[in-house]
């Protein structure tokens, strides 16, 4: 049984890293906190706000018009008492539209104004296509862009418009039954 669970969660993550493509750093619409490299070390990336855009404005090469039904993720700098920057904290939060039931909010970020959003170091690009039914929006930001670094070449993939709590009990429930057949099956064989 213990093996079978480690061999559907190897393929869980495989799965998970195939789609994101290798490498990138993987955040979840609603998800915050404090940004660290793989050795638990704050890492310092350049602040600003990126903006998901679901469409653009028509007529515009930018979405600054839509930014109300566009998801936001923001680098905040973490500064020491003399205002260096030591680290770097995120926010990804969901657009402002209310016909999106459920989406979670982030104080200071899911209340952010459109003018707010241009008074900092922004850019604006339109949302990923569905990947099995999640939108994935990879990322590599440019030297200055948001999220740049000049350290290391971070690249992201920002995973927004998830399926509720509700399916993903759905699927947990179905990978579940799978694990309890083939254990019972295995058993009844070893028999």
């Amino acid at each position: 049984m213990k093996f079978l669970l480690n061999v559907v969660m190897f393929g869980a993550l495989m799965g998970i890293m195939a789609q994101s493509g290798f490498g990138a750093s993987i955040f979840v619409e609603g998800s915050f906190g404090r940004l660290v490299d793989g050795n638990g070390i704050d890492v310092i990336d350049t602040p600003g706000a990126l903006g998901l855009c679901d469409a653009f404005t028509p007529g515009t090469t930018t979405c600054t018009g839509t930014i109300d039904n566009s998801d936001i993720f923001l680098w905040i700098a973490v500064n020491d008492v003399n205002g260096l920057q030591i680290a770097t904290d995120f926010a990804f939060c969901s657009d402002r539209n209310t016909a999106d039931a459920g989406d979670p909010v982030i104080p200071g970020c899911s209340d952010l104004t459109v003018n707010q959003f241009l008074g900092q170091n922004h850019l604006e690009i339109l949302e990923g296509l569905l990947i099995d039914g999640v939108e994935h929006t990879f990322y590599t930001p440019q030297a200055g862009q948001p999220g740049s670094s000049a350290f290391s070449n971070p690249s992201y993939d920002l995973i927004s418009d998830t399926p509720e709590p509700a399916s993903f009990m759905l699927f947990g429930g179905g990978l579940l039954g799978l694990a309890a057949a083939a254990t019972r099956r295995l058993r009844a064989n070893a028999k």
